[in-house]
């Protein structure tokens, strides 16, 4: 694969699901002489960078050469978010996933059949078909959620009239208002802690982020610091 790159270079790869195949790359990368890079400003050869979140989310792994050749890989589940089976309904391709025998013994040198080559194939190509179409669409930003406000803004008409209303906080403002961003805390109370309280209700709710930014008032512009009880002419606040 990594030669595979060497030739392609510069081209952008794509994995679906790159948390699982990105460590395999990793680890043979630098159990083969590579080395990590905090940005890719780093001069010499066979180095690579990374973009990984702290849960563990791979963005991109991007393997460095040389100064000019260079391969970014990217992990398409980030882009569209369902499973290889799923995409080929949700995009109406003309394939499906297929099934294959994942518990049987296949022997050190196993010569592939026709349907173990068919199966991997369409594992292949269902991706590559539904990337083709976010590309051609001009969606080649790194995950759904770029490519969303990238499009959002195009249609809004652009960044600086969308920093008019939602403006750059300032670092003490964003670091204050981030603290509310972590949301619910869940835990069980200790007075009923081991008891049979009897039935619960569950709440199964659609598109519920959606019918909140439709019907609620949310925050815009730069917050106002304040102490004391809220007003209702501030209704959103946080609190410390």
């Amino acid at each position: 694969f990594i030669e595979l790159c060497l030739t392609a270079a510069n081209c952008q790869v794509y994995f679906h699901n790159l948390a699982f195949d990105g460590s395999f790359i990793i680890d043979w990368l630098l159990r083969n002489g590579w080395t990590w890079a905090e940005n890719d400003q780093q001069q010499g050869w066979n180095f690579f960078t990374t973009l990984i979140g702290d849960n563990n989310a791979f963005y991109n792994i991007q393997i460095c050469f040389n100064k000019y050749r260079r391969v970014k890989i990217y992990d398409s589940l980030k882009i569209a978010p369902l499973s290889v089976r799923d995409l080929a309904g949700a995009y109406n391709l003309p394939m499906s996933k297929g099934d294959i025998d994942y518990t049987e013994y296949r022997a050190p040198g196993h010569i592939l059949t026709y349907e173990e080559t068919d199966y991997l194939r369409r594992d292949v190509v269902i991706v590559a078909e539904v990337m083709k179409k976010f590309l051609d669409e001009g969606l080649d930003h790194m995950t759904i959620g770029s490519n969303a406000m990238h499009d959002f803004l195009t249609l809004y008409g652009g960044m600086k009239k969308f920093r008019k209303l939602y403006p750059e906080l300032k670092i003490e403002d964003d670091i204050f208002i981030r603290k509310a961003y972590r949301g619910g805390w869940t835990y069980c109370n200790s007075r009923i802690a081991g008891q049979d309280i009897g039935e619960g209700v569950v709440y199964d709710v659609n598109s519920l982020y959606p019918y909140v930014m439709y019907e609620c008032e949310l925050p815009y512009g730069h917050p106002h610091w304040f102490s004391g009880e809220p007003s209702g002419e501030w209704p959103l606040w946080v609190a410390a």
